[in-house]
């Protein structure tokens, strides 16, 4: 208490002769050394008062920034996770195409098998021609470049008899299946 009623009075004092001193600057009266070092310590305590009060806000700015850069770097972390979470499924599903593709190609190449030993079992080279005309046909469905007199031509080729249209054997795919019955393997 007595600590603190000194304190007071000091203060209080040296502001009194802060005003005097600073009222001898302004008549340009000459400094005594006693005034000299009131005044430094006066300006001292200004500077400290004013260096706590920029370092409270420095400490505040600072945390402040820090909170916005830990939910900053939070939100990347999320995004990261979620974009890594999106990229790994369409790998995966890029996976399976791949792996379907594999299969239809070995489909394809099996068809293509079958209809080699057709045209050879029964010595029609025709049979062979024919497909050939029909596989073109069917990827030109789809990438549009025949001319269209050779669409045209293909589809004379392939318009053949039924007489010879029933030298092809019959398959009779399972449900949800392949089946290789003397044919061409098909799925149902």
């Amino acid at each position: 208490m007595v600590e603190a009623v000194v304190t007071s009075v000091l203060e209080e004092a040296l502001r009194q002769a802060s005003e005097r001193i600073a009222k001898k600057i302004t008549e340009g009266k000459r400094l005594t050394s006693t005034d000299v070092i009131i005044l430094l310590d006066q300006m001292n305590k200004r500077m400290e008062a004013m260096n706590e009060s920029l370092n409270k806000r420095i400490d505040d700015l600072s945390a402040s920034l820090n909170k916005r850069i830990d939910d900053t770097n939070r939100r990347i972390d999320d995004l990261n996770n979620s974009l890594n979470k999106r990229i790994d499924d369409t790998n995966k599903r890029i996976d399976e195409i791949n792996k379907r593709i594999d299969e239809i190609k070995e489909d394809l190449k099996l068809l293509h098998q079958e209809v080699s030993r057709i045209s050879r079992e029964t010595g029609d080279d025709e049979i062979r021609a024919l497909w050939q005309s029909a596989t073109a046909l069917h990827q030109n469905f789809y990438e549009n470049w025949l001319p269209p007199d050779m669409v045209e031509g293909n589809i004379r080729d392939l318009t053949f008899s039924t007489a010879k249209a029933g030298r092809f054997p019959v398959c009779q795919p399972e449900a949800s299946s392949y089946r290789v019955q003397g044919c061409v393997k098909t799925r149902a």
